[in-house]
């Protein structure tokens, strides 16, 4: 109350307060398994594990938000579109675990694991997954595993029967008129794009010529899709562990992983899509939407699509150490990951690019603030003594840029003048102290981001407060005091 407390009358608050908030959700589970499982018969190497099954499922649900919230009269509030649908899906599995050696001159261990599953669903169509796995031992200080296989995820309701809605409107050429592939300053003629251009409805005798208007508002669309097929993953994965008989308290692990995902489910993106450079044919060109007058983009309609392949590979490192002090006790962990490939495709037919060590666009075409570091530690150090137990834990991000070469690829006439262009390494330290008051009470308090490090900044390539929020800290230093009683 501007007037200050107690000021409005009884008519003016009923007036401004919204009645409550009816948003309906409905959703039906059914579900059905059997299965056998045991020893088939025994080898050689010892007995074969099996499972064998069969399992249908049934996934019904629907959501309407109240239409109050969408008529921008409450702070804070804002509507999803309503979902209603039903998906079913029948399958049948079976695996086993294989023994082929035990106790043997080259092997204290060595076994196959092996599986399939058929997947049928009522909408999305039918999909296979299987697994092929390798586990040897040839000592007891160092171990082996790998594993091959094939997984599918068929897209949930949400991606497959949200009706389409608005995400907004706000300016897609914002600054200069070369944000608009077809703008003359852009040089579409030369860059190859006068098809793609008259596909948008641009006159042939306009492109090269027209000029784009920046501030032109242009409203976003996006929506469910019920024609989706499954994602199909593909994954490779080996690794060694290390427990050196010297030292027993030593544990290391090295893994590589190689992650390929097809038809991966997501919003179209409709620009990149259009004006990749392997897209020959002007597929989703007519999801960009000009004005027949001004050939101004107006609306982009970028419901969900199976998009193109998604790739990712590089190695996790872990190593576990601990010691026995007398009467005290020391744990250090340490978890590496680099990254050596994060690439997409927009479409299946469009052109393959390599993310890693990025952020921004397109790598961030949402512009969700998501980054993609190559490299990433957390290393936590925890000693405990008695009743008080206290910790250090480290993690540190490492840099990422923006993709100026990918940019160019897809506009020869950028890359506009970036505010930022880089985000450096980044440091954290959290502090944990805990002491057992009692056989019953225990006292803990956290000191998380004790350096009080700001999150990265990366200006408008991040609409969450313009950093990455699930990667950088945005509440900097604070702290947690807890008490808990058991009994």
């Amino acid at each position: 109350d501007m007037f200050g407390p107690g000021r409005l009358s009884q008519e003016a608050v009923d007036f401004l307060r919204a009645p409550v908030l009816k948003n309906p959700i409905s959703r039906t589970q059914q579900a059905f398994s059997a299965f056998v499982r045991g020893e088939m018969f025994a080898t050689w190497a010892g007995p074969i594990q099996t499972a064998v099954g069969v399992e249908w499922r049934s996934d019904e649900g629907s959501f309407r938000a109240d239409d109050l919230v969408f008529q921008g009269d409450i702070l804070g509030y804002t509507g999803d579109a309503p979902v209603n649908g039903k998906e079913d899906v029948a399958e049948v599995y079976a695996e086993a675990i294989v023994p082929l050696a035990e106790n043997s001159r080259f092997a204290e261990y060595l076994a196959l694991e092996i599986g399939g599953r058929y997947s049928d669903y009522k909408n999305a169509g039918s999909a296979d997954s299987w697994k092929l796995g390798l586990e040897w031992i040839p000592a007891p200080s160092i171990r082996f595993r790998t594993m091959y296989q094939r997984s599918v995820r068929a897209p949930n309701l949400l991606e497959a029967f949200q009706e389409t809605f608005s995400n907004g409107v706000f300016p897609w050429v914002q600054a200069t008129p070369d944000e608009d592939p077809c703008s003359a300053s852009a040089d579409p003629i030369g860059n190859g794009r006068l098809d793609k251009c008259v596909l948008q409805g641009i006159p042939a005798s306009e492109v090269g010529t027209w000029e784009a208007t920046p501030g032109t508002p242009t409203e976003f669309f996006s929506g469910g899709n019920p024609d989706l097929t499954p994602e199909v993953a593909t994954t490779f994965t080996a690794g060694i562990v290390i427990q050196p008989e010297s030292l027993p308290q030593l544990q290391i692990s090295l893994d590589y992983f190689d992650l390929q995902v097809e038809d991966t489910i997501g919003n179209l993106v409709a620009d990149v899509a259009c004006f990749d450079p392997g897209n020959t044919t002007g597929i989703f060109c007519d999801k960009m939407i000009r004005d027949p007058l001004t050939y101004d983009v107006v609306e982009f309609r970028e419901n969900r699509v199976n998009k193109g392949v998604l790739n990712t590979n590089g190695f996790d490192t872990q190593i576990n150490w601990s010691t026995d002090l007398g009467a005290a006790d020391v744990v250090v962990d340490l978890i590496y990951t680099r990254m050596l490939e994060n690439s997409f495709q927009e479409t299946a037919f469009g052109t393959l690019f390599d993310c890693a060590g990025h952020f921004g666009w397109p790598c961030n075409a949402a512009k969700d603030g998501t980054t993609y570091m190559r490299d990433r530690v957390t290393t936590t150090v925890n000693y405990t003594n008695g009743d008080f137990n206290t910790y250090v834990n480290w993690r540190w991000i490492g840099s990422s840029t923006i993709p100026i070469d990918i940019v160019k690829t897809l506009e020869p006439a950028g890359p506009h003048d970036y505010v930022i262009t880089k985000i450096d390494d980044v440091n954290y330290f959290d502090l944990g102290f805990g002491y057992q008051i009692n056989d019953n009470i225990v006292a803990r308090l956290v000191v998380a981001n004790a350096t009080d490090r700001s999150p990265a900044f990366m200006a408008s390539w991040g609409r969450a407060a313009n950093t990455d929020p699930g990667m950088f800290d945005i509440f900097g230093r604070s702290f947690t005091l807890s008490v808990s009683l058991e009994y």
